[in-house]
């Protein structure tokens, strides 16, 4: 399944819809830069929507500056 989104807020409402389908098994969604819907509030939603769901979530956060998430793992490629 492959959703193009309008915007980051569209694209973390899908990443968290998929997060809700246990018929799912991993959920990826790409972000470019610092939009303001990628804040605090949203990555932690994310975070305990995978939790209470069991699938998996990444987020990959393309020329992004590194800031404050829920994410229980970062990792940073150069």
């Amino acid at each position: 399944l492959y959703v193009e989104a309008r915007d980051a807020r569209a694209a973390l409402w899908a990443m968290e819809e998929g997060l809700r389908c246990p018929a799912l098994s991993l959920v990826v969604g790409e972000i470019w830069g610092d939009p303001a819907a990628l804040d605090f509030t949203a990555t932690r939603r994310l975070a305990v929507a995978a939790e209470r769901s069991g699938v998996a979530c990444w987020l990959v956060r393309l020329s992004g500056t590194a800031n404050l998430s829920g994410a229980r793992m970062r990792w940073r490629l150069a």
